[in-house]
């Protein structure tokens, strides 16, 4: 289905008809947003700030959340009416964290942001979080700052859902998506991107425990190496929060696979909001790319954001942002993968990695 029925419902009414929509969705971001543009009759939208909304996209569930900006302007002939809002998560990002003691022990990151969760947004494990021994409230942060920080080492995110709940998860759990994106099948338009900039040779973790004492606690320091990267090309990272040896080493291996994951990525933008299934495209699935002569790229990739966009001029069209499933806990590399001669680096030569390198 290539044309949508883009439907806001609101007190119990449903409108339809916009000249231009927009929603979005990413597997890095726990809210859901959406914008609509319309010609307007004088009082036709009555939506002030903090309104319920739901939006339906020809009766599937796209967001659920509230009203946060209405604005209306015009002249002599003209009035124009522009309404955007976000999922039921915003409150859960945007305000002040709570808790009766400022604390919890051995409990897992999603278990304390149900806990920090008193909005009724809903906080779900998609990816089982593992306990941490201590977990406490910065002065000042929000829900989501004090709940992201302790994900770090676990390699996982928030994403928002189309009912305006948080999941924690990463791609190791995604889902596929129906068909393949191919080239000269059913890519309208494209951008590719191999950048090493953010890529390290080796990652070095350092942090401390405030539960314990001695060395093992006080000068805790880990690592991983990337055999994709040939020069020397360190990165040190203290750890946010309290650790132990274990999730600093997991925080280092988590960083060396997003860098490397995050290192390919494209977008592409399809006709129609719906994968060959029928399925609304969504963050967080794998979808298969055959582009091995416009993109170099033949492999799975992960779908990191969705922008659904509608309007008379450009007709109804999906922009996907993809990444190499990596950068969130998946498997890279599913099929023939990009082309060998974006990949290949350089061996040898001055700077690159021989025998030991200098302790940091």
């Amino acid at each position: 289905m290539s044309t949508e029925k883009v439907s806001l419902l609101v007190g119990g009414f449903e409108f339809t008809a916009w000249e231009e929509c927009e929603i979005t969705a990413a597997i890095d971001e726990p809210v859901r947003c959406f914008a609509f543009e319309t010609t307007e009759r004088p009082g036709q939208y009555n939506f002030p700030p903090g309104t319920p909304a739901t939006v339906l996209a020809t009766g599937s569930l796209l967001v659920t959340g509230y009203i946060n900006q209405y604005r209306s302007s015009g002249a002599a002939k003209t009035h124009r009416v522009s309404i955007r809002g976000r999922g039921k998560g915003q409150d859960f990002v945007d305000c002040a964290a709570t808790h009766k003691t400022g604390y919890t022990k051995n409990k897992t990151p999603g278990q304390f942001g149900q806990e920090l969760d008193h909005f009724g947004v809903g906080i779900n494990e998609k990816v089982p979080g593992k306990p941490i021994p201590v977990q406490r409230i910065e002065q000042g942060e929000t829900c989501f700052r004090c709940v992201e920080r302790h994900l770090r080492h676990q390699g996982t995110t928030m994403m928002g859902e189309a009912d305006g709940s948080i999941s924690i998860t990463n791609a190791s759990v995604a889902t596929r998506a129906g068909g393949a994106l191919v080239e000269g099948v059913n890519i309208k338009e494209w951008t590719v991107e191999f950048d090493d900039q953010n890529r390290h040779s080796e990652y070095t973790v350092k942090g401390q425990n405030r539960e314990g004492s001695g060395e093992e606690n006080l000068r805790i320091k880990e690592q991983a190496r990337d055999s994709g990267v040939r020069r020397y090309r360190p990165k040190l990272i203290v750890h946010e929060t309290d650790t132990d040896k274990q999730r600093a080493r997991e925080r280092a291996h988590h960083e060396k696979e997003r860098c490397a994951g995050k290192g390919t990525c494209a977008t592409i933008t399809v006709q129609g909001w719906r994968d060959g299934a029928g399925a609304l495209w969504t963050p967080n699935t794998l979808v298969f790319v055959a582009s091995p002569i416009l993109m170099h790229l033949v492999q799975d990739m992960l779908i990191e954001n969705v922008c659904f966009t509608q309007s008379s001029k450009g007709g109804t069209e999906t922009k996907l942002k993809l990444v190499d499933p990596r950068a969130y806990r998946g498997q890279g590399q599913n099929g023939k993968g990009s082309d060998p001669a974006w990949n290949a680096g350089y061996s040898g030569g001055a700077g690159s990695v021989r025998g030991e390198t200098p302790n940091l």
